[in-house]
């Protein structure tokens, strides 16, 4: 039972150390794509309005008995929402992502992992349109707070150093200076790892 026992560790060993070696201990890439956000606010809905991301990201493996990653970067990101022609808002933000990645081979070159975690925004500019008056989107007396947590979940596809994505941000926070209004954005990502 003792040999048998030995055999499986090692077996177990062995395949984490394949699998360090098959992913990597740890990667840079870069990426990019479009944001398609809507805010939800005291029971409405306000309409999607596409923005973008763009960013840096790092991963390093957490364990070498699975392929199990954590993720973090900086992005900046455009969130907004239309409710007609006469008014929408752009918001800027600064994103650090926490997520934990699962990497499972698919074929001979293809790597799919699963992402759950957290994020953080920091808003640092944008603009609210109202008929023809335009004002600043964040700070004192304006539409948002500048602060924006979350909880983020995507998809990646890899092949070789290529990167595609897709995923969606649900806000904690109460987005809205006035009443309760929440950030909601589906967004997909094209990106290169180093």
């Amino acid at each position: 039972m003792k040999k048998l026992i030995f055999a499986i560790a090692a077996v177990v060993l062995m395949a984490g150390s394949v699998m360090a070696q098959t992913f990597g201990e740890q990667s840079i890439s870069v990426r990019a794509g479009l944001n398609i956000s809507k805010m939800k606010t005291d029971g409405m809905t306000l309409d999607g309005k596409a923005g973008f991301h763009v960013g840096g990201v790092y991963q390093h493996l957490l364990t070498k008995k699975a392929p199990l990653y954590i993720e973090t970067g900086l992005y900046v990101t455009q969130k907004g929402f239309k409710a007609d022609s006469d008014f929408k808002a752009n918001a800027f933000y600064f994103e650090v992502p926490v997520l934990l990645n699962y990497k499972f081979l698919a074929g001979d070159e293809f790597i799919i992992y699963p992402s759950a975690g957290f994020y953080y925004g920091l808003g640092f500019a944008g603009k609210k349109k109202e008929a023809e008056a335009k004002t600043d989107t964040f700070g004192d007396g304006k539409m948002l707070e500048r602060s924006d947590l979350g909880v983020r979940a995507s998809c990646t596809l890899e092949w070789r150093s290529y990167l595609a994505s897709v995923g969606y941000d649900y806000s904690l926070f109460d987005a809205g200076k006035d009443g309760k209004a929440k950030n909601r954005t589906f967004f997909i990502s094209v990106g290169y790892k180093f």
